[in-house]
C-alpha cells in the first residue's frame, strides 16, 4: 500500500508553494478551457481549407496565363529556398510555444538571432547565385534567386507571430491575416502574370504574400532586450522569481 502511494505522489503533486516563480509563471502562462480550445480548432481548421482553396485556386489560373518553364524556373530556385528555411523557420518558433515561461525577452532573443542568422543565409544565396545560374545554364536564375531569398526576412519574422499565436491560440487573427495576404497577392500576381511578367509574376506573388502576412500579423508587446536561456540554458541573472518580484514591485513595468 505504501508503495501504491510513493507511485501515485509524482502524479498528484502536494499544492505549490508561493514562491517567486510560482508567481511568474501564473502571470504569463495562457489558461485554456473547452471554451477557447474548441474556436480555436475551427479557426485553425478554416486557416487551412481557406488557404488551400486559393492557392489552389490561383494555380489553376496562373497556369492559363504563364508557360510551364515560368514554373520550372521557380521550382529551382524554391529548392533553396526551402532549405535556407530549414534553419531560420524551425526550432526557435518550436521552442517559444514549448517554454512554459517564455515572455518577452525570449521573443526579443528569438527575433534578432533570427535575423542574424538570416543575413547570413541570405548572403551565402546571394554570392552563389551566379553558381546556381550557371549550373542550370540559366542567367536569369541570378537575379530571381536573390530577389526570391529576401522572402527569407519575412519569414523568420513571420515564424515568430505565428509562435505568438500558437501559444496565445490566437487562430482567429492568424485565418484572418492568412486569407488578407493570399487573396491580395494572388490578385497582384494574375494582374503581373496578364501583363506579361512571366516569371516575375510568380516572384512578386510570393513576395507579396509574405510581406502581407508579416503586415497583418497581431502585435505583440515591445521587443527590447535578449534572453540567451533558450539555446544556452542560462538566464544570467534574469530568473523568474527576480522577473517576478520586480513586476510586483512595478504592476506596470513589461518584462
Amino acid at each position: 500500500m505504501s508503495s501504491r502511494i510513493r507511485f501515485l505522489l509524482p502524479i498528484f503533486p502536494t499544492p505549490p508553494v508561493p514562491t517567486g516563480r510560482f508567481i511568474y509563471t501564473l502571470n504569463i502562462t495562457p489558461m485554456f478551457t473547452t471554451k477557447t480550445i474548441v474556436p480555436s480548432l475551427f479557426w485553425k481548421f478554416m486557416e487551412r481549407c481557406g488557404t488551400s482553396g486559393v492557392q489552389f485556386v490561383t494555380s489553376i489560373v496562373l497556369a492559363r496565363l504563364l508557360l510551364p518553364e515560368d514554373f520550372g524556373l521557380i521550382a529551382l530556385v524554391m529548392v533553396f529556398i526551402t532549405l535556407a528555411n530549414v534553419f531560420v523557420q524551425n526550432g526557435f518558433g518550436t521552442a517559444l510555444i514549448q517554454k512554459k515561461d517564455a515572455d518577452d525577452l525570449d521573443f526579443s532573443s528569438v527575433f534578432y538571432a533570427s535575423l542574424l542568422i538570416v543575413a547570413g543565409l541570405y548572403a551565402i544565396l546571394f554570392f552563389t547565385a551566379p553558381l546556381v545560374a550557371n549550373f542550370y545554364d540559366h542567367p536569369e536564375l541570378t537575379t530571381i534567386v536573390r530577389v526570391l531569398a529576401l522572402t527569407l526576412f519575412f519569414g523568420a519574422l513571420n515564424s515568430i507571430q505565428e509562435a505568438y499565436i500558437a501559444r496565445n491560440m490566437l487562430f482567429k487573427k492568424l485565418f484572418w491575416r492568412s486569407l488578407g495576404a493570399l487573396v491580395p497577392s494572388a490578385a497582384i500576381g494574375i494582374t503581373c502574370a496578364l501583363k506579361g511578367f512571366g516569371v516575375w509574376a510568380l516572384v512578386i506573388q510570393q513576395l507579396c504574400d509574405v510581406f502581407l502576412s508579416r503586415g497583418m500579423a497581431p502585435r505583440q508587446r515591445r521587443r527590447r532586450r535578449c534572453r540567451r536561456s533558450l539555446w544556452q540554458g542560462k538566464t544570467h541573472g534574469q530568473t523568474p522569481a527576480h522577473l517576478a518580484q520586480r513586476r510586483q514591485a512595478n504592476p506596470n513595468q513589461q518584462g
